[in-house]
């Protein structure tokens, strides 16, 4: 999940006017306690006592299919439109280096060549 939540919450609030961000990014953060909720019981269908003692195995193919399923569905995703507009404007990002040259010890933006 560490890998596909930040895309997909910068895609899906990218669509979003910017007025409404802060509550949508909200109720986004509930996906965590309803991905609690769905993995317990999944846990109490599937692997809770007096189950096959390999039945904690069903689990991490759901786990993986659902990922792999996420996956796909991303690929198939259309670019934004602010990253087209942004990308046709030539626009580049920089915030990285500026960022470090600004609160890192001079020793180490020396390095990086702030």
């Amino acid at each position: 999940m560490g890998g596909v939540w930040g895309n997909a919450v910068a895609m899906g609030l990218e669509s979003v006017p910017v007025e409404a961000r802060g509550l949508l990014s909200g109720l986004l953060q509930q996906g965590y306690s309803l991905g609690y909720l769905l993995a317990a019981t999944f846990t109490l269908a599937f692997a809770s006592e007096g189950t096959a003692p390999d039945s904690y195995k069903i689990l991490f193919w759901i786990g993986a299919g659902a990922s792999f399923a996420v996956g796909i569905i991303r690929i198939l995703f259309p670019e934004s439109e602010q990253f087209l507009r942004a990308k046709k404007e030539g626009k580049r990002g920089g915030h990285t280096k500026k960022f470090i040259c600004t609160f890192s010890p001079s020793w180490f933006a020396s390095d990086v060549g702030c």
